[in-house]
């Protein structure tokens, strides 16, 4: 894989796009709004890791900021998507232009009932593999990367969906993860991140 290249990206709340490349695969990792403590980069880099390897994608697009569901850093998650359809699918103006196959959204949903949902109505399409936040929960980079970890190793079909949970000082994070053409879902999945002798494991809930 390349090193990351920083690309021009001038839309409201953008404070950074990075476009990432190895081989046939290419990533847009978009930080909206500022990230005081620097959790972002190892986020950033978590997910690009993952993406390099997915077996069956090819793009994708990471969305990370502080947000409260509906909004990132301030800024509508459905307004931004159709304001900047164009920019994503040709991957900041470097390709032609295709549907994305991959998006995630790396922000809290304190008010936001269906995240998911907001990428189809921003884009006019259900990317076929995506990540969000679950309703009125928490983000944290580990709830994002155990879903995007499952999502990106697997194939475009069968339909597939993942929640994963944990409690946080009495607030829930979570995050789903889903696979499926047009927004096709599967049954859920259920996940529990725990830490276990100092490390962060998922397990599954049965």
């Amino acid at each position: 894989a390349e090193a990351p290249q920083r690309i021009p990206f001038r839309a409201p709340g953008v404070a950074d796009c990075l476009l990432a490349t190895a081989g046939e695969r290419s990533a847009l990792l978009v930080t909206l709004g500022p990230d005081p403590n620097g959790a972002f980069t190892g986020i950033r880099e978590g997910a690009w890791q993952l993406l390099a390897q997915a077996p069956a994608i090819r793009r994708s697009i990471l969305l990370l900021g502080h947000g409260t569901g509906s909004t990132i850093a301030g800024e509508s998650i459905e307004g931004h998507l159709r304001a900047n359809k164009a920019f994503y699918e040709t991957l900041g103006n470097t390709a032609p232009a295709r549907p994305i196959e991959c998006l995630i959204f790396a922000s809290c949903s304190a008010s936001n009932p269906d995240q998911m949902r907001a990428m189809r109505d921003g884009l006019g399409y259900y990317p076929t593999w995506r990540v969000a936040t679950s309703p009125r929960a928490f983000a944290t980079g580990f709830s994002v990367l155990s879903a995007l970890r499952d999502v990106a190793a697997r194939p475009a079909k069968p339909a597939w969906r993942g929640l994963y949970r944990m409690g946080l000082s009495g607030d829930t994070v979570g995050a789903f993860g889903e696979v499926g053409i047009d927004g096709e879902r599967a049954e859920t999945t259920y996940w529990r991140l725990i830490q276990d002798g100092g490390a962060w494991k998922v397990v599954e809930q049965r």
